[in-house]
C-alpha cells in the first residue's frame, strides 16, 4: 500500500468538497498572503501616526510584534491571514525625529514616498 504525500488527501473520494477546498487553499494562498500583507507597517517602513497622542507625526518603523494581551477568537485561516497582514493585535515601535514611542499598528498608516 502507498502512503500519500503531503501535497495529496487521504482519500479524496470520500470527502470531494474538502479536497477541492484542499487545493484551492494551496494554489491561491501564497498570492493571497502577499495581497494581504501589503499594507503591513514592517520594519524600516515610513508611517504616519493617525490616532492617539502621536497623531500627525511621520517616522520610521524600528520594532513590529505582538500587543500584549490581544486574543481574538478565529479561525485557523483568519489567524493566518491576521499575523500576515500585521494590523490587528500588533504595536510597532517608531522613530520620528528624536524620539522613540510605540503605538497600535492598528493607528498607523503606511507613507509611500
Amino acid at each position: 500500500m502507498n502512503k500519500p504525500t503531503l501535497a495529496e488527501q487521504e482519500t479524496p473520494s470520500f470527502d470531494p468538497i474538502g479536497a477541492a477546498k484542499d487545493r484551492f487553499c494551496k494554489e491561491s494562498l501564497p498570492g493571497l498572503m502577499e495581497i494581504v500583507a501589503r499594507d503591513k507597517p514592517g520594519i524600516g517602513c515610513c508611517v504616519k501616526v493617525l490616532r492617539g497622542k502621536h497623531a500627525g507625526k511621520l517616522g520610521e518603523v524600528f520594532w513590529h510584534g505582538p500587543a500584549p494581551h490581544f486574543y481574538a477568537h478565529m479561525s485557523d485561516m483568519g489567524e493566518a491571514m491576521r499575523q500576515a497582514r500585521g494590523i490587528y493585535g500588533f504595536r510597532v515601535g517608531v522613530k520620528a525625529e528624536s524620539e522613540k514611542f510605540f503605538v497600535d499598528a492598528k493607528n498607523v498608516e503606511k507613507v509611500t514616498a
